[in-house]
């Protein structure tokens, strides 16, 4: 009975200790599969720790890139901040210059426009300046009566006509001025109680008279009328110069009139004669006034040398005077010397000579000085 016991029991300790061991193994196995899958774990982990620190440490150096960025956008922010409380500074100065300029502006313009308006009236006094000399070039532009027996005496007693020429005496015209007309020199004092008066034809005629350059114009517009019936003939002009014992030198086509101790001078004879008066320095500060016979005509002061080789004739009497460019001369320097013309009147001008530019001037050129004042005004308005 003991040996039964005994031999169960020592069967169930067997039993147990088989059992034992195979649980053991199999826990063990299962503790080695557990170890493998922490282990997998654990290596998983660390490489995804370490892929984690990769992408980290990229994080920090893009984050430092940032903030090193945010920096210096920081840093521009203030000075752009800065700039543009300069900006809004200069901007409510530039209004508050803006609005001044605008008052100044329209101030301006009302002033502009006064000065154009004047300068129009200045222009206007050119321009009838300019008329006035057109209208006292010959005498058919006169108002007074008298201009048809005055014309009528001229071309009877002064204008000779033969087929294609013309001729005619310088000494005639004063002739038929003083004798037929009562016309003779008067000093400007006399007649108008101040000196350098210019006489219109008609004031020369009413009054019976006039000074050296109111002569020489009357005698210009004289000139003009006869030469007006000389077109398309070549135009004789005989004047005379002192020849003591010569022969009596009648001045008239008549031949009535004389004048003794003189001899006849032909001075031109072409188609076209442009007369023109010219007045030269005869002492400082004292001139005359004389009748210049160019053959190109003057319409400008570019055209002032057409003057040189005209001869001069002295309205009052007729006589000749000489030629520009040797008796007479045009200045060219800045002080005017004896004998050098210093005033020159066309039909249409008069253009005096300047001293402190040396150079001439005219109304035309007055005329074109303002024109060109008033485009440079315009166009500064417009800007």
């Amino acid at each position: 009975m003991d040996n039964k016991y005994l031999y169960a029991l020592i069967g169930i300790l067997v039993l147990a200790v088989i059992i034992q061991h195979i649980s053991y193994n199999s826990l063990k196995a299962l503790n080695e599969d557990i170890i493998k899958g922490k282990n997998a774990k654990i290596e998983q982990l660390t490489n995804e720790k370490n892929e984690l620190e990769a992408e980290y440490a990229k994080l920090a150096i893009e984050f430092e890139k940032l903030r090193e960025t945010n920096f210096e956008l920081e840093r521009k922010y203030n000075s752009l901040n800065i700039s543009y409380s300069e900006l809004n500074s200069n901007y409510s100065n530039l209004m508050k210059n803006y609005s001044n300029l605008s008052f100044s502006y329209s101030e301006l313009k009302k002033e502009t426009e006064s000065l154009i308006s004047k300068i129009d009236e200045y222009g206007k006094k050119i321009d009838e300046s300019m008329e006035w000399f057109a209208n006292n070039a010959e005498l058919s532009k006169m108002a007074n009566s008298e201009k048809t027996t005055l014309k009528s005496d001229l071309e009877y007693e002064c204008l000779d006509i033969e087929y294609d020429k013309c001729k005619i005496k310088t000494a005639c015209l004063p002739l038929v001025n003083d004798v037929f007309h009562g016309l003779r020199y008067l000093q400007d004092i006399s007649t108008y109680g101040k000196t350098d008066k210019l006489a219109s034809l008609d004031e020369f005629i009413q009054n019976k008279g006039g000074d050296c350059e109111d002569y020489s114009l009357f005698y210009k517009a004289e000139l003009n009328s006869l030469f007006s019936e000389c077109k398309g003939k070549s135009i004789e002009i005989e004047a005379f110069v002192e020849s003591p014992g010569s022969e009596k030198y009648f001045v008239n086509n008549r031949n009535n009139w004389y004048l003794k101790d003189v001899r006849p001078i032909t001075l031109t004879n072409k188609q076209y004669i442009y007369p023109s008066v010219v007045c030269y320095l005869t002492e400082p500060k004292l001139g005359h006034c004389v009748i210049a016979l160019p053959q190109y005509p003057i319409n400008k002061t570019q055209d002032i040398n057409n003057l040189n080789g005209a001869k001069l004739v002295e309205p009052q009497d007729g006589s000749y005077l000489g030629m520009i460019g040797n008796e007479f001369t045009i200045p060219s320097g800045y002080k005017i010397g004896i004998n050098q013309i210093m005033i020159v009147i066309t039909d249409n001008d008069l253009y005096s000579y300047d001293e402190k530019d040396g150079k001439w001037i005219g109304h035309s050129d007055f005329k074109n000085a303002i024109n060109g004042m008033k485009q440079r005004i315009y166009s500064l308005v417009r800007e």
